[in-house]
């Protein structure tokens, strides 16, 4: 029974996690149907790289999920800049709602010419 219940998990982790994250990479007026929908950070990579713009960016994905991703509780969010590879290695944790194994998503943003 233990294995079935852990599948179920599984399941609902791969169903949450792939949504969370488009939703991040989601600009606003994208989804015709649902034009508030999104976070406009594609805008702020075209600021400079800094810990000010990294902080925006963090602020705005925690907005994001809160308002659009009812599945999810925020643990934390860092963004963190690298102006090497001129764009932002981005952590984001959380819970999805009646789970207690925090999941984690990284990924890179940069700016596409």
């Amino acid at each position: 029974m233990l294995g079935w219940l852990e599948n179920i998990s599984l399941e609902k982790k791969h169903r949450v996690r792939l949504p969370t994250k488009n939703l991040i990479l989601t600009n606003k007026y994208e989804r015709p149907s649902q034009p508030n929908i999104g976070s406009n950070i594609r805008s702020l990579l075209f600021d400079l790289i800094s810990p000010l713009t990294a902080n925006q960016i963090e602020r705005a994905i925690q907005e994001t999920i809160t308002n659009y991703e009812p599945r999810v509780n925020i643990r934390t969010v860092t963004a963190v800049p690298s102006q090497d590879e001129n764009g932002y290695n981005v952590t984001l944790e959380f819970f999805i709602v009646n789970l207690t194994t925090p999941i984690t998503i990284n990924f890179f943003l940069q700016r596409i010419r």
